[in-house]
């Protein structure tokens, strides 16, 4: 692929893939807590897979179409400290992880200088590992994708 072509390529996905950022708003609006959780993985996935598939093979080949969001940044002291990294809108945040043993979910909020905010809810699987070794290996999967996608400093370490 050219440099033309790519630098197209990467700003349509960049634009599909900021559509469906604001998207989780709304969706977040209609109150459904499954269709919620549905959608932000289903989200999730598919930014996964572009970054993972289509876009770092282009920044690799054309590495000036790589956005400043993506790239490595220098830290503070503390952000080195307490690895709270500056999110893709400059906003910086860490994750805070909290189990509802009552609805059998793991929460995960955001947390930053405008305080606390709900990121997503993943259900607990219904066994343990040994009982159902896929629906267990793919609550993993689901959970780390998750983070990784969201966090920057996840992000920065693994160089996606």
């Amino acid at each position: 692929m050219d440099h033309a072509k790519a630098a197209n390529v990467n700003a349509l996905i960049l634009e599909v893939c900021a559509g469906l950022d604001r998207s989780i708003e709304e969706v977040m609006a209609c109150g459904d807590d499954e269709v919620v959780t549905n959608y932000r993985h289903a989200v999730g996935r598919f930014m996964g897979t572009m970054l993972i598939d289509v876009l770092n093979p282009i920044y690799r080949q054309f590495p000036d179409l790589k956005p400043a969001a993506l790239k490595p940044v220098e830290l503070t002291e503390k952000e080195s400290r307490t690895g709270v990294m500056p999110s893709n809108d400059g906003m910086r945040f860490d994750h805070r992880v909290h189990i509802d043993e009552e609805r059998r979910t793991i929460v995960i909020s955001r947390i930053s200088g405008r305080g606390e905010r709900f990121y997503t809810e993943v259900e607990l699987p219904a066994s343990g590992h040994d009982d159902d070794r896929e629906a267990f290996d793919t609550f993993c999967r689901m959970l780390g994708e998750n983070f990784l996608i969201d966090s920057p400093a996840a992000r920065r370490l693994l160089g996606l």
